[in-house]
């Protein structure tokens, strides 16, 4: 057990894993580590040496509630920097799996009750709850019975990697001493999710282990008592089927899906009009209202305003420019019926008028999200650029910046279900301490739903001179805020917009989503995967980015002459 090391290196980590030379990186990208954390954890080890068995979990606890977000060094480049960390609750959990019999009976004892309460009020698909269950009391019994559910539910919703994962942690990390009875089950469940999702090296290891280690075991498979060994290699000689059909004439969010990386089957002749839809005009007001209209006139003309990215289902046609959502029926053109109906007495008959849109500017990527009931969008981006602009000029862009919104829309009316802001978070998961930094970021990029939740990306901060990255998760149901999860800070040393990088494309990334995780492109220097249902890291790369900063920002002011700048 090594004392506490020097500042920016972590607690408990392996030589093989780090060196004592290495160091971090130079190139003005911050993560979210916590010294704090790191002291708290030597304490914990400290209690350990002593035997201290309930302190040592009193302060791990506390490690997991106040720190679950943050991270830790984990692995080094051939130079020696840091390149790659982990989240802090793997530290934890791993570091608690290893307490001998007398400790984990401390722990138990201490929370077992507490995790119990947590599992009997979870609900059969509860994710969250099952989820944040196994991260804060693994070693308890609840926290197996937990982990034993989330593989049964990834196994149900074909999320065969989430399954493989979770199988894995219990049968490597939790008490083998208490784990005897339902180990090849785990193994039985785990080699056969290795399987449905391509794996054959790992799902030939697991049924190894069941040939040879439990040959003689039984289970309840398909409503009958049968071998688990048999039965596995049985359906293990039926090859897994590695793709899902979709509909071709279904697109229902950026990228066709939630891992982005849908492909339309649909074929057809490309390029042939079949009709259009006219986009209100953009407001100008202030003293320079004339000439902006000519320069956004301009824009349209030259092409420069085509971030408009629909989206189709069900025979409908649904997109935004920042201040209107439609739907479209895709065979008349026409308005959906109910969302005619809705908003009969606007301007732009059947079309949802966001309030106080701000400039809502039709240059960035402007995109929709549709559920089985919802339809969502970011809404309410602006100009921040010609804001700027007019800034020095005198004038004002189609009126002040109200921030950016997520907005949740009935799908079959269009009618408002909820929106969220940064500025103005609900629910009852908002601390006051996160309030000031949350309320400085602007959301971005498409929203992502995945079960009852609705992630989105925040950037910006308070200090102009850098740039944040977070995860942000809603409530689907009510938009009320869950958690968000900071993914890394940069320097952007040559910012002229005026705020946030959030709504310049070279910065915009839109979050992906595959078994359980979340992946996260901050074009800030970090590449991070998260659990889905929490927030935690499980694991971040830094890769290289322009020293200046300058590959973030692609609208520094280089110099300013006349009436026009140079860019």
């Amino acid at each position: 057990i090594s004392a506490l090391p020097a500042w920016g290196q972590p607690v408990d980590i392996q030589p093989a894993d780090l060196s004592p030379d290495a160091r971090e990186s130079l190139q003005n990208v911050t993560v979210n580590d916590s010294p704090e954390a790191r002291k708290d954890i030597e304490t914990a080890r400290g209690m350990e040496r002593q035997k201290e068995w309930a302190k040592a979990a009193g302060w791990y606890q506390e490690v997991l509630e106040k720190y679950r977000r943050r991270v830790v060094a984990w692995k080094e480049d051939d130079r020696h920097v840091i390149n790659r960390y982990r989240g802090i609750v793997f530290q934890v959990r791993e570091a608690l799996a290893k307490w001998p019999a007398e400790g984990i009976n401390a722990y138990r004892a201490r929370y077992e009750a507490t995790a119990a309460a947590m599992l009997d009020g979870a609900k059969a698909d509860d994710y969250n709850t099952l989820n944040g269950l196994l991260e804060s009391y693994f070693i308890t019994e609840s926290g197996k019975q937990a982990g034993m559910r989330l593989i049964d539910l990834h196994m149900e919703a074909g999320e065969f990697d989430a399954a493989a994962r979770v199988g894995e942690l219990l049968l490597d990390w939790y008490p083998p001493d208490h784990l005897i009875v339902e180990r090849p089950r785990v193994v039985f469940r785990t080699a056969l999710a290795h399987h449905l999702c391509g794996d054959t090296k790992a799902a030939t290891q697991r049924a190894d282990e069941l040939k040879l280690k439990f040959a003689d075991a039984t289970g309840t498979i398909f409503g009958r008592d049968a071998s688990l060994a048999q039965t596995l290699d049985a359906l293990m000689k039926t090859p897994p089927t590695l793709t899902q059909a979709s509909s071709p004439d279904s697109w229902p969010m950026f990228g066709g899906s939630p891992d982005r990386s849908h492909i339309s089957s649909a074929t057809g002749k490309m390029g042939s009009r079949v009709f259009g839809i006219d986009l209100p005009k953009r407001p100008f007001r202030g003293p320079n209202a004339a000439q902006d209209r000519i320069n956004a006139q301009k824009e349209e003309d030259d092409g420069l305003t085509l971030g408009i990215m629909p989206v189709v289902d069900g025979g409908a046609l649904y997109f935004q420019d920042g201040a209107h959502v439609w739907a479209v029926n895709l065979d008349s053109e026409l308005p959906l019926t109910e969302w005619a109906n809705t908003y009969s007495g606007n301007e732009w008959r059947g079309v949802f008028p966001l309030k106080n849109p701000g400039t809502a500017a039709r240059n960035q990527q402007l995109t929709i999200t549709l559920t089985e009931n919802s339809v969502l969008a970011i809404m309410g981006q602006s100009n921040r650029l010609a804001m700027f602009i007019q800034g020095f000029e005198g004038g004002a862009v189609g009126g002040p910046d109200t921030g950016t919104r997520l907005v949740c829309l009935a799908r079959d009316s269009g009618k408002m279900q909820w929106t969220a802001s940064m500025a103005d978070l609900k629910g009852p998961a908002v601390k006051d301490d996160e309030k000031d930094r949350l309320r400085a970021l602007d959301l971005s990029g498409s929203a992502l739903v995945v079960g009852d939740n609705a992630y989105v990306l925040a950037r910006g901060g308070k200090d102009v001179q850098f740039e944040n990255c977070y995860v942000v998760c809603f409530d689907l149901a009510t938009g009320y805020f869950r958690w968000a999860s900071l993914v890394a800070s940069a320097n952007t040393p040559f910012i002229a917009s005026g705020g946030s990088q959030s709504q310049n494309n070279n910065a915009l990334s839109h979050l992906a989503y595959a078994s359980g995780r979340l992946y996260v492109l901050t074009n800030l220097g970090a590449l991070a995967s998260l659990d889905a249902y929490n927030g935690s890291v499980a694991w971040l790369s830094i890769y290289p980015r322009d020293a200046n900063g300058n590959d973030v920002q692609p609208w520094a002011f280089r110099m300013r002459s006349g009436n026009g700048i140079t860019l």
